[in-house]
């Protein structure tokens, strides 16, 4: 019990003690009756892992998400979707630890096995894609995000765009690595396009005014003062 908590917080602190010992318990009642190695043995120990980080526990989280990783390379392979799913929780726990340059050559091997195992458009490809072009940006690297946002894009357009809002999150992030690259005129180009979206993926309401103030300069830069007014 932490002092000074209200009556609030300390119900949720035993809401997330109690959710932790159920979680617990999940994870050694699936190990008994499917095997350690099973998916459902290994989703629930990623799960417990991600508790652990939830309530504050890293250490223990990034320690089990280590044993997951290792138990499911040794029993299903490293190309394993289990396999890939617990090594992308271990390389988002990195990130959250500010480690992420260091996590770069890891995800850039999870992008490529999923790839190689699954094809470009499946999501064990798609998702850690999309980390890998955001910890570029994070990194310094445009240059390196702009065709990983690309392919990501294209791989959703030509999949029937199922995921509009995670698109349309991923055409903003490449409009800002265009400018950030300095390629203000395609910067531009992606800001009109995307701007009328704005509301309907973007919150609290009225968000529009983010996108406006990014273009803003961007047409100031492009020579067109009356729009940028």
């Amino acid at each position: 019990m932490t002092l000074g908590m209200g009556g609030s917080e300390l119900d949720e602190e035993k809401r997330a003690r109690k959710a932790l010992a159920r979680q617990e318990r999940y994870v050694k009642a699936f190990e008994r009756r499917y095997g350690p190695g099973s998916r459902m043995a290994l989703t629930s120990r990623v799960t417990l892992a991600r508790q652990y980080h939830a309530a504050g526990r890293t250490a223990e989280g990034l320690a089990l998400l280590e044993a997951v990783v290792a138990d499911s390379e040794r029993l299903n392979g490293p190309d394993h979707e289990s396999t890939l799913s617990a090594r992308l929780d271990r390389a988002f726990a990195f990130r959250d630890k500010d480690e992420t340059a260091e996590i770069i050559p890891v995800l850039e091997q999870i992008a490529a096995d999923g790839e190689r195992g699954y094809g470009p458009g499946a999501p064990e490809t798609l998702t850690p894609r999309m980390v890998l072009a955001l910890t570029y940006r994070e990194n310094g690297r445009p240059a390196d995000a702009i065709p990983v946002f690309e392919q990501f894009i294209a791989d959703i357009e030509r999949l029937g765009n199922r995921d509009p809002e995670n698109a349309w999150s991923a055409r903003g992030y490449l409009a800002l690595c265009y400018l950030e690259a300095g390629r203000t005129a395609e910067a531009l180009a992606l800001f009109n396009q995307i701007a009328p979206d704005a509301d309907r993926y973007l919150y609290p309401p009225g968000p529009s005014l983010l996108t406006r103030q990014e273009m803003a300069p961007l047409y100031a830069a492009a020579g067109r003062a009356d729009e940028a007014v």
